[in-house]
């Protein structure tokens, strides 16, 4: 880590898998940046996620999110043999099917509607009644009458591939700072630096990569950036017996087990300001939960319990490319539950935007202009 240095080609701010995946998309450019984090690479909430590359279901998806995060997931192959090499540092990247429970006639419904607009997309998957559920999963719970297997769906590790990012990064040149940025500093409308608690570092390109703290941009920048803190809680168990399937879903909801043989079972989605505390109320709803899909969860052991606060745009799209009326200031954030599966776009995109001025992803639909346009 470097203290000295004042100027750079590109100051990021912002040490999550936004921010990393940026500074490591540049140097395969050429471009050397500095990235500025608060606390530590993944300290927030992409050292916490649960780390699915989920294209088949989820918020968002409906719209231009999905050929975005589609090249995200080409990317994500791509990436995995090359910062394995670079860095040594494995993501552990496989495949999972997903099993999604329904427990009423309006599940069925919306099940039986996600599998059509699969199936439209090229997924393979497979409508189970409840019988074919009971054989597949013997210790589903008893209010489940059937389910929506999807093949060919990716869980990696969230923290080791952020900190991949970076390591890679650092490897070509990039520099990672601990600082407390205050602001930006300008010449008119174009900015000129960035404002630490220590110091300044001069740059004529600066890329915002905040994650939930965007919603705070406009003291900086004089423009809205529409993103709210969403509070998710996740636990990780060990359990006795564990579920056959590998990933149990259940309305916005999963249970997944890792390589390590935990299950990691969540979420919670909460308005809770910038509180990032897991709570006894949070734990109670997700095990209440979990029960419900699968009963013998109810005696696994509480191995670790965590809450992170996502970035939630208004549509559940990200925000990425340059800031409309300022010159060298970019964004790239608002990923919510999809930030992990979309971070290598919004890492290459922006990077491609700030470098040339434009990309070859399909990011155009992206941009905070949307927000400011009416």
């Amino acid at each position: 880590m470097t203290q000295g240095k004042t100027s750079a080609e590109v100051v990021i701010v912002g040490g999550g898998i936004a921010g990393c995946a940026v500074a490591y998309y540049l140097t395969t450019l050429g471009v050397k940046s500095i990235v500025v984090e608060r606390e530590s690479i993944a300290s927030a909430a992409s050292g916490f996620a649960q780390g699915g590359l989920y294209l088949m279901s989820g918020a968002g998806l409906d719209g231009p999110l999905f050929p975005f995060a589609t090249e995200s997931v080409r990317l994500h192959h791509e990436l995995y043999p090359l910062l394995k090499e670079e860095t040594g540092l494995d993501t552990l990247l496989g495949s999972k099917s997903v099993l999604a429970a329904a427990f009423d006639d309006v599940d069925v419904g919306a099940l039986h509607a996600r599998h059509t607009w699969q199936t439209e997309r090229g997924f393979t998957s497979n409508w189970l009644d409840e019988k074919a559920v009971r054989e597949l999963e013997p210790g589903i719970g008893p209010e489940v009458i059937g389910a929506l297997v999807t093949e060919d769906t990716w869980v990696l590790e969230s923290d080791v591939l952020t900190k991949a990012f970076m390591q890679a990064a650092e490897k070509h040149g990039a520099e990672f700072r601990i600082g407390n940025v205050e602001g930006l500093e300008w010449d008119g409308d174009r900015v000129t630096g960035v404002r630490l608690s220590d110091g300044a570092i001069s740059c004529p390109s600066v890329v915002l990569a905040l994650g939930p703290w965007s919603a705070h941009l406009k003291e900086w920048i004089g423009v809205d950036v529409p993103v709210q803190p969403i509070k998710g809680e996740i636990l990780r168990l060990r359990s006795k017996t564990p579920p056959v399937t590998p990933h149990l879903a259940w309305h916005d909801s999963y249970m997944v087990k890792k390589p390590d043989g935990l299950l990691w079972t969540g979420t919670t989605e909460d308005e809770a300001g910038f509180d990032r505390d897991p709570t006894e109320s949070g734990a109670q709803r997700i095990m209440e939960g979990a029960a419900r899909i699968f009963p013998a969860i109810a005696d696994a052991v509480i191995e670790v319990h965590t809450a992170c606060l996502r970035p939630v745009t208004p549509d559940n799209t990200p925000i990425v490319g340059a800031v409309p009326g300022k010159q060298g200031v970019y964004i790239a954030t608002g990923g919510g539950r999809k930030g992990i599966l979309s971070g290598p776009a919004i890492g290459k995109s922006v990077a491609d935007i700030v470098v040339h001025g434009k990309t070859d992803l399909p990011a155009e639909p992206l941009g905070l202009d949307r927000f400011m346009n009416g």
